[in-house]
Parts: C-alpha cells; sequence; structure tokens
C-alpha cells in the first residue's frame, strides 16, 4: 500500500473508531505513557508537538507539565475526541490541528520535544517523519516514541497478522530497526525499552469486534499460522491470550 493510500485507509478506520478509542482503557492508562513521559525531562521545556496525538491523552500528560503543547493527527474525529478531553480535564494551553506526520506544519526548531504513541507503525516512511521532527526541534530537544515492535525474525508475519485487524496498519519494525532509523536521522538514542503485556485475543482486537470480518479473519490466522509464531508471540490457546510487545525509546538532536 502506497503512503497516500495508508493515509487514506487510516483516516478511514480512525474515523469510524473515534469513540472507541477515546474510551480505551489501554490508551490512557497503558504503562507505556507514563514510561515515555518519564524518560524525557520535560520539566525543563517550555513547549512540546504530540504527533499522531489520537484522541489526546498524551497530549493530556504533556500539557500537565509542559507550559505549550501542540497535538497533530491527521483524523477530524479524532482531534474531536482529544478536543473533548481536554476541555473536560480543564487544559487550555493545547492546541490541535490536522496535520501529517512527513510534513509539520512548523518553523525550524519550534518545540522542545516531541513525542508519538502508538501510532508510527501507520507510517509508510518512518525516516520522513524523523527528519520532519528533527527540523522541527531546537537544539538539545528531544523525540520520544512508543510503538509496537515485532518479534525478530517474525516481521513479514507478525505484520499480517495486525494488518488483518487494521487493514491501515503499515509496518511495525523491531526495537534493533528503530535504534538505527533514529542513528541515522541524526538523533542520539537515550534510552529504550521494550515492555510485555500478555493480552486476551479480545483486548488486542479492540476498537474490532471478535464477531466482527476482521475479527474472524484474525482468529483464522492464529488458526492457521505456523507453530513457530505462536511460540514467537506466547500464544496460549487454553486462555486465548499472547504477548503484545511496545518499545519506548527516546532519542536527543
Amino acid at each position: 500500500m502506497s503512503g497516500s493510500n495508508n493515509n487514506e485507509a487510516a483516516r478511514d478506520f480512525f474515523s469510524r473508531n473515534a469513540e472507541r478509542y477515546a474510551k480505551s482503557d489501554s490508551h490512557a492508562h497503558g504503562s507505556d505513557l507514563p514510561a515515555l513521559i518519564s524518560h524525557i525531562p520535560l520539566s525543563e521545556r517550555e513547549s512540546a508537538l504530540d504527533v499522531a496525538t489520537g484522541t489526546g491523552f498524551t497530549a493530556l500528560e504533556l500539557a500537565k507539565i509542559v507550559p505549550h503543547v501542540c497535538g497533530v493527527d491527521t483524523t477530524y474525529h479524532m482531534l474531536g475526541q482529544a478536543r473533548l478531553l481536554l476541555r473536560r480535564e480543564g487544559m487550555d494551553n493545547v492546541c490541535l490541528c490536522l496535520s501529517d506526520a512527513s510534513h509539520l506544519p512548523f518553523a525550524d526548531q519550534t518545540f522542545d520535544a516531541i513525542t508519538c504513541r502508538r501510532a508510527a507503525h501507520h507510517f509508510a516512511d518512518k525516516a520522513a517523519f524523523l527528519l520532519e521532527s528533527r527540523r522541527c526541534l531546537r537544539s538539545g530537544g528531544y523525540i520520544g516514541i512508543s510503538d509496537m515492535v515485532a518479534p525478530e525474525g517474525f516481521e513479514g508475519t507478525y505484520n499480517n497478522f495486525e494488518r488483518a485487524r487494521d487493514s491501515s496498519h503499515f509496518f511495525a519494525e523491531n526495537s534493533r530497526k528503530w535504534e538505527s532509523i533514529l542513528s541515522s536521522c541524526g538523533f542520539g538514542v537515550t534510552f529504550s525499552e521494550v515492555k510485555e503485556e500478555r493480552v486476551t485475543f479480545s483486548r488486542w482486537l479492540y476498537p474490532v469486534e471478535e464477531s466482527g470480518p476482521e475479527g474472524k479473519k484474525c482468529r483464522e490466522f492464529l488458526e492457521h499460522s505456523d507453530e513457530s509464531f505462536r511460540r514467537a508471540i506466547g500464544y496460549r490457546n487454553d486462555e486465548h491470550t499472547f504477548i503484545k510487545r511496545r518499545m519506548v525509546i527516546v532519542a536527543s538532536v
């Protein structure tokens, strides 16, 4: 799928599911969020940007620490949910706007910190996103990324599994690849960790319905996948659970 087609697929998927993402306990309270926030020295920062802000959970946490925050996303309905969240929480130091991750509408050296949580697997060109982020960061600035990672040696199968759930999923790298891409884009990694969470099949699917066509396709995929792949994701057939891995990585300019 080309980058432009993937953007359209992502907008369609997230427009349909915006309200459900706004209610997602995993997105609101997942352990990767405090890990991401705590490993960026935000108390010393004046401004921060959250790329692919979605329904605003990361922007909200940034706004509790940083005086000026901006959140960008390609999906109007997701930004609408973010506005509702920020209004409920009484946060008036966050601006929200429509923007693609690889074409940020900001001047050079605008921000002290940039975050991107649970979204980069939708980006067709991760290097373009990182180079744009580097352009927008001030000297000494930080970028923090949290995203799903594929088990090494099973990247192809794992990404096909994720695409069965969400056709706008582009590619989840492994953590070593992320470190390499960051380095090639001029960043120095200051923190890197892979967090594991055992999830039920239905929790992983959310907001997709288990009884819907995507849910059935994913169940079929698991049942017909190689035993080696099921071992790689720690699949337990009796519990219908497996391990979801997320990387938290922070780097500086």
